[in-house]
């Protein structure tokens, strides 16, 4: 029976396919909504983003908050590599003195100040020379470590706990009286635990000397901030003072280097993640550069084997918002590019504007404080950027009669977007698309679609892709399962009144094996090949899933051709199998031995078995009756395999186990070809491709 066309939905990213056995030549459609969407913002702009100010000049260190999570942080170092390690550190006291009150807030009660010893790997932060202004190149700012060049090991500003990555360890705290603290107070820390020693004859012997961080504890909900003299106060006496205690009596430090470093986070949009936000954003927010990008992904790794060509695709989005749009500005256009490979690892995030968690997206970092965007920040300023592949599409905006709710369609048609689109579904390296205006607008000039979290499905964004596929299905001709308990070893299952077949453990030693068959002989292969095939699986029972012993690959084999007489079977449960049948034991009860021992072998080096094709994860968490596994055979065995036997030759089949780690219970139920829902039944699906042309070329000059 011949299927002469079919139209496929895929929506988040699950193929919606009727099950028969047919030809399908038609073109197709798959729609795909994100598996990851969310979009970064540039906040530079024209006056000072404290974030990535430098205070080194200044005559004062700023502790505490300036408003709520925006903390003022000190940095000091102090230099003893004069006292040498001939005399043993016993203890040190760090003095600090007060200069200005007026952002300490008696309402909001007193507060601690915390004394850190910062981590070695920290070591390189220099001063600065900066008062106020953004940072030069090498200076230290809340950003950086290093201004744009190297970032602070434990993330923005040392991270947000002393569980940081670039904090060693508390030294010493001291309480703030925030209603009798005044200009002049001197605040003493004492250092004598063995780390804070430890560090300190480290310094003196000339090692790494990566200084300490000062801060309060930062629980307040508004401004309560402490100055203290810097090394540049004029005067001296309110400078910060190191006294280090040894066996040969007290050793006096000014500091070497000292600033501090200011997180004002509402203009810290660069480091933020929008990944749980039910919208993405492209163009421009303001006239100081402020730009909106969007990064969309599509998991179209369900179209992988099924097709014969991909032939275009559309990628819609759906406006909701125009309040950002400037008519005076005129139109825009927004482009749609393909990431580079070497992007591929963006995360979309759990965020919806706040500082991006430790490898989340933003416009700064592909992985916040791990790897950098390649082509730069935002991924660069234009299309020649290295992180940018190709662009696919343009669509131009006329921001005078743009609703809301309307359509944004891009059409995928050209080479460079059906190769990326192709690539994705056939499992390829993925790093999704990048959504942008073009960015020339003087001011704010941007629209608002919505994004895979929003609330009506409808408006998500969507990819359908167009396929042709020449495809055949097939329903298995033998199926039966194997049990290896030794009670059971002769028991042939070919007509079990429960219509499953069992793959995986029953119990640490005991297992399940699963046999098929498919006959493809009918299939005309005239000026034709075959391109590949999946087997389809679907779970019907999960009463021997046991997600305390583990997750597990389920993989499906090809048998070797001396098995290829195996028989399916007339049997029920647990009965003996008949002269002829299959069983664990035996290839045919009682005549035939199975090629590589019983169950047909131990291992994938069974001389039974000649070739592993496919592997499938099982999540036992999430697996659940009526899901589909779906194997696919594409390697050089696989497919010559399959000519074979479309051409009528020898045809062993498939042998379906789990890896079979020995944790305990663990087996799938999948739906045999007796399963009374049809759907259920497994399915063998072959695609072909037309026959490349052959022949001989003679080149004349």
């Amino acid at each position: 029976m011949k299927r002469k066309s079919m139209t496929a939905g895929i929506l988040l990213g699950s193929l919606l396919i009727s099950a028969f056995s047919a030809l399908i030549t038609n073109a197709v459609e798959a729609v795909y909504t994100p598996t990851d969407d969310n979009f970064i913002l540039n906040d530079y702009y024209t006056g000072t983003p404290w974030h990535l100010a430098n205070w080194g000049a200044y005559n004062q260190l700023a502790i505490g908050l300036n408003a709520a999570n925006q903390p003022f942080r000190g940095l000091m170092r102090f230099d003893l590599s004069s006292l040498g390690s001939a005399n043993s550190i016993t203890s040190a006291t760090l003095t600090v003195t007060v200069t200005r009150t007026d952002k300490l807030t008696e309402a909001l009660g007193n507060f601690d100040l915390n004394l850190f010893l910062l981590d070695d790997t920290n070591t390189n932060w220099v001063e600065g020379a900066s008062s106020e202004t953004t940072a030069a190149a090498g200076e230290p700012c809340w950003r950086y470590r290093q201004y744009n060049t190297e970032d602070w090991t434990g993330g923005p500003g040392i991270g947000n706990s002393t569980a940081s990555a670039g904090i060693s360890d508390l030294l010493a705290s001291v309480s703030v009286d925030v209603t009798n603290t005044v200009v002049g107070n001197k605040m003493t820390f004492t250092i004598n635990s063995t780390e804070g020693i430890a560090a300190l004859t480290a310094w003196a012997a000339g090692e790494n000397n990566a200084g300490l961080l000062l801060t309060t504890d930062e629980t307040d909900s508004g401004r309560n901030a402490i100055y203290f003299g810097s090394k540049e106060y004029s005067t001296t006496s309110r400078r910060p003072v190191l006294t280090v205690y040894t066996t040969a009596g007290e050793t006096s430090f000014g500091t070497s280097d000292d600033t501090f470093i200011w997180n004002s986070s509402f203009k810290y949009y660069s480091g933020f993640n929008w990944g749980a936000k039910n919208e993405i954003f492209a163009g421009e927010n303001n006239s100081d550069g402020w730009a909106y990008r969007s990064l969309l992904r599509f998991n179209t790794g369900d179209l992988r084997a099924r097709y014969t060509s991909i032939d275009s695709s559309t990628l819609t989005l759906t406006v909701t918002a125009t309040n950002r749009l400037s008519a005076s500005l005129g139109d825009f256009n927004l482009h749609l590019f393909q990431l580079d490979d070497s992007n591929s690892n963006w995360v979309e995030g759990t965020k919806n504007s706040s500082i991006a968690d430790t490898g989340e997206s933003c416009w700064e970092k592909r992985k916040f404080d791990l790897d950098s965007w390649t082509g730069g920040q935002g991924i660069g300023n234009n299309t020649a950027s290295s992180g940018i592949s190709n662009l696919l599409a343009t669509v131009s905006i006329d921001v005078d009669t743009i609703t809301n709710g309307q359509k944004i369609v891009f059409t995928l048609n050209s080479p460079e977007a059906i190769a990326a689109v192709k690539a994705w579904c056939d499992g390829d390296t993925n790093a999704g698309l990048l959504l942008a205006s073009d960015e020339a607008s003087d001011g704010q000039n941007a629209l608002v679609f919505a994004s895979s979290e929003h609330a009506t499905a409808a408006s998500r964004p969507q990819l359908a892709v167009t396929y042709t596929a020449d495809a055949t299905d097939f329903g298995a001709s033998d199926d039966n399962f194997i049990f290896s308990l030794p009670s059971w070893a002769n028991a042939n299952w070919g007509a079990w009144s429960t219509p499953e077949m069992v793959i995986g453990m029953n119990n640490t030693v005991d297992k399940f094996r699963g046999l098929m068959r498919f006959d493809p002989s009918s299939l005309d292969l005239s000026g034709k090949q075959v391109k590949w095939a999946t087997l389809k699986l679907t779970i019907d029972a999960t009463s021997k899933i046991q997600p305390a012993n583990g997750d597990f690959d389920t993989r499906l084999f090809l048998l070797a051709n001396t098995n290829a007489d195996w028989v399916e079977g007339t049997k029920d449960a647990e009965k003996t199998a008949g002269t002829g049948e299959s069983c664990w034991a035996w290839r045919k009860y009682a005549t035939d031995s199975w090629t590589g021992g019983a169950g047909i072998g131990n291992s994938t080096n069974s001389p039974g078995i000649s070739a592993l094709l496919d592997s499938v994860f099982i999540d036992t968490s999430a697996i659940a009756v009526g899901k589909e596994l779906t194997f696919v055979i594409d390697t050089p065995a696989g497919l010559a395999a399959l000519t074979s036997w479309v051409r009528g030759g020898t045809n062993p089949g498939f042998l379906l186990t789990t890896d079979e780690s020995p944790a305990g219970q663990n087996a799938i139920h999948v739906a045999s070809k007796e399963h009374g829902t049809a759907s259920r039944r497994p399915v063998l699906r072959i695609v072909l491709e037309p026959k490349i042309a052959s022949g001989t070329v003679i080149l004349l000059n």
